[in-house]
């Protein structure tokens, strides 16, 4: 059976209308109250118990505090191995899905050519 896919938001805020995203699954919100980006043990926990309900088909929506964000992001990536994400486009005005996998960005940080004698 074909696990119908689910749209994960990381800190939904409340000004933000996020009804467009029903046509990609149901709504679900990682976090509904602010987290403690102090306690990092605590939030690594919060953020692998929230990940414990996601499925590989699903959506993530990037949304709130970004360290949180990419601390998500890069938890759905190593369980996953890839993140169907959904982005806003201000100019199309509506979502729009682009995959993320690790590896996309790998052979273009290891063929990069190395600068000699720039101070940086």
């Amino acid at each position: 059976m074909k696990h119908p896919p689910k749209v994960w938001i990381v800190s939904p805020g409340r000004s933000h209308d996020y009804t467009e995203l029903d046509a990609f699954g149901d709504r679900r919100a990682m976090f509904d109250r602010s987290v403690n980006l102090y306690d990092l043990d605590g939030l690594a926990g919060q953020i692998q118990d929230a990940l414990g309900g996601t499925h590989e088909n699903d959506y993530l929506v990037l949304a709130g505090n970004v360290v949180v964000s990419s601390l998500v992001l890069n938890g759905w990536l190593h369980m996953h191995g890839k993140a169907r994400m959904l982005i806003w486009g201000a100019t199309q005005r509506g979502y729009f899905e682009r995959v993320i996998s690790p590896g996309m960005f790998v052979p273009r940080v290891e063929t990069r050519p190395i600068l000699q004698g720039v101070a940086l």
